[in-house]
């Protein structure tokens, strides 16, 4: 019976798959055509089938971007630039629309003494860092034991343990990128009111936000959504004001 379920499982995750490759077609070929607001539609049902990489968020942003919603184009690009931290035109765009933007925010979080200490983080997605800390424990365990059964633990020791050391420092630095970096969101609407918590009873608007605004999300309440920015700055936004995506790796 086991076996029959893992079967079913597999079946239907390849037909999720297959479904996403040929929307994706779709996707593309409505956006070579300019027809860009069946682009976005496409691109958002091939993200809810699973099938989701940094070229299709760099592509949604385009479509965005094409139709004037900077806030949505600036979400997409920020999606990409988790799952492509090192691709040049993703940082161009970023930088384009910030150019324009009202309220002039960086792109990157102020962050802990502690996030400070995990900088490099970003120069890797969360995929690259998970395999080098996988390959890193492998490796470290298999000098160990070549040492064991060489008769040489005490010289070989040092190496593992180095391995070890560096394979915790990569795990720290994903962490900081699961934390904080793949929950990058922006503003969609013109003007969007910050208040001091998750509704507008009883709470003060404490600033405005304007459309591409970046953010980091910290919490969900219902419907509304605690933020962070690059200069420190927090508050509550109604969740239907701003775009996210949600990225758990990759």
């Amino acid at each position: 019976m086991t076996k029959i379920l893992i079967v079913f499982y597999l079946v239907i995750c390849s037909q999720f798959l297959l479904a996403g490759e040929g929307l994706l077609d779709k996707a593309v070929e409505a956006q070579s055509s300019q027809r860009y607001e069946e682009a976005v539609d496409t691109y958002q049902q091939v993200l809810k089938t699973g099938l989701a990489n940094g070229y299709i968020f760099y592509n949604l942003g385009n479509a965005y971007f094409r139709l004037g919603r900077k806030g949505e184009a600036m979400a997409a690009y920020l999606a990409a630039r988790n799952l492509l931290p090192r691709d040049p035109d993703v940082e161009l765009n970023i930088k384009h629309i910030r150019k324009d933007s009202v309220d002039k925010l960086a792109v990157t979080h102020k962050g802990s003494v502690i996030s400070k200490l995990a900088f490099w983080s970003g120069w890797f997605n969360l995929a690259e860092q998970v395999f080098t800390f996988g390959f890193l424990m492998f490796l470290a365990g298999a000098v160990f034991l070549v040492g064991m059964l060489k008769n040489s633990l005490h010289t070989l020791k040092t190496v593992a343990i180095g391995l070890w050391i560096f394979a915790a420092i990569v795990a720290f630095g994903a962490s900081i990128n699961w934390q904080q970096d793949s929950r990058w969101g922006a503003v969609t609407v013109e003007v969007a009111s910050i208040y001091s918590g998750p509704g507008k009873a009883g709470n003060s608007i404490l600033f405005e936000l304007h459309e591409s605004a970046p953010f980091v999300l910290l919490e969900r309440r219902d419907q509304w959504l605690r933020i962070a920015l690059s200069d420190g700055k927090q508050g509550w936004v109604a969740k239907d004001q701003v775009r996210y995506y949600s990225l758990s790796s990759s």
